[in-house]
């Protein structure tokens, strides 16, 4: 199952980063029992208790690039991830695991968001470039991988359940009356609300973009459903049978 959790551009004292992601992590320990893992720099920090698969021992997260310049943590699987390490071995690039994580790394350490366009799975990624000065939150094809954000002025939070996100303190836990209506509605919340107020959720197939000096985070789509040409050369009796 896994589990991820982070802030971006929160201005907290240095000794109270880590306690903050600690609560964040303890309060999703049954997603990730395996292993926990915790990154904290002067701008963003990224949490994410593990439930080993994919490379029981070297697939530890937050995963670094080799020059600390890109941080990710990642949930859940990518299915073509031989596959793709196969292909970036033959043209170069050196692995230290055999984790999908990694793959993700090296991708997007080559290619930037593009190398989304090649995944084949179920995820939820946030990704701190520090290159750019800019954190990605990414969710898969379908949204089969919860993620979900509040924004506190130009800062942000994160995580797989909104319960990470109240305990980190910097949400007051306040419901949200509409999402309450359309729950009882439509029996679900439609996206990007959630049943609290301040929460929300990036929609599937989209990437979530803020940057050190941005406003409001950047929320865009990735991947649509491919469009086919109009079939041709029938007629409406041919569909009636």
């Amino acid at each position: 199952m896994c589990g991820v959790a982070g802030y971006f551009n929160l201005n907290i004292d240095v000794n109270a980063r880590r306690p903050l992601l600690g609560r964040m992590m303890d309060s999703i320990a049954p997603r990730g029992p395996d292993d926990q893992g915790i990154y904290c720099d002067e701008r963003a920090g990224l949490g994410f208790r593990r439930r080993s698969i994919v490379d029981l021992d070297g697939g530890h997260q937050p995963m670094s690039s080799d020059d600390g310049m890109i941080h990710v943590v990642f949930n859940d699987e990518i299915y073509n991830h031989v596959a793709l390490r196969e292909e970036m071995k033959h043209r170069g690039h050196g692995f230290r695991s055999t984790s999908d994580t990694e793959v993700l790394l090296r991708l997007y350490e080559a290619a930037g968001l593009a190398a989304l366009h090649r995944l084949n799975g179920m995820f939820a990624v946030a990704v701190w470039d520090r290159r750019s000065n800019v954190l990605h939150l990414v969710r898969d094809r379908l949204g089969v991988k919860p993620l979900y954000y509040a924004t506190i002025g130009n800062a942000l939070v994160f995580a797989s359940e909104v319960k990470a996100i109240l305990a980190s303190g910097c949400v007051e836990k306040r419901l949200n009356e509409r999402a309450l209506w359309d729950y009882l509605t439509f029996r679900y919340v439609p996206t990007p609300e959630t049943m609290w107020l301040g929460i929300t959720k990036p929609p599937p197939a989209h990437v979530l973009t803020v940057g050190a000096d941005d406003g409001a985070p950047r929320v865009a789509r990735w991947w649509d459903i491919p469009k086919g040409s109009a079939p041709t050369g029938k007629t409406d009796a041919d569909y009636d049978e």
